[in-house]
């Protein structure tokens, strides 16, 4: 009794700035965050250990392959992309490659669903009133 509860702000250090967290998961044995500005953390030990530029805008959609060597990211940039252990990028689906003549070459990522063998990551996007 008598105990006061009290808050103390994480923080980056020198990298990275103060901004919303959009989705997280455990990853190769530590922490991933994905951020407002596109950058993917990991920590290890409560300390900042890898910062990638993972997407250009916000990185709204994040999961884990079933095995656990890859993660899927997706972003505003309308970029689905697929990292290893090392957070180094395998593998980029954008709208474009799918859609050459798209009228909105970005879009909106949202982790949706999974199965053992697939992960279903969404892109939505919104067309202008004058090409529908």
């Amino acid at each position: 009794m008598g105990h006061t509860p009290t808050f103390v702000r994480p923080t980056l250090g020198t990298v990275g700035n103060l901004q919303p967290f959009l989705c997280c998961a455990y990853f190769a044995g530590s922490p991933l965050i994905g951020t407002v500005d596109g950058n993917l953390y990991q920590f290890q030990d409560g300390r900042l250990k890898t910062a990638v530029k993972a997407h250009d805008g916000n990185l709204s959609a994040m999961h884990v392959s079933p095995t656990g060597t890859e993660v899927v990211t997706g972003g505003k940039d309308g970029a689905v992309r697929i990292w290893n252990v090392h957070l180094e990028c395998t593998k980029e689906i954008t709208i474009t490659s799918v859609w050459p003549d798209s009228p909105m070459p970005a879009g909106r990522c949202h982790n949706n669903t999974h199965t053992n063998r697939h992960i279903y990551i969404s892109v939505l996007f919104y067309l202008p009133q004058h090409l529908y």
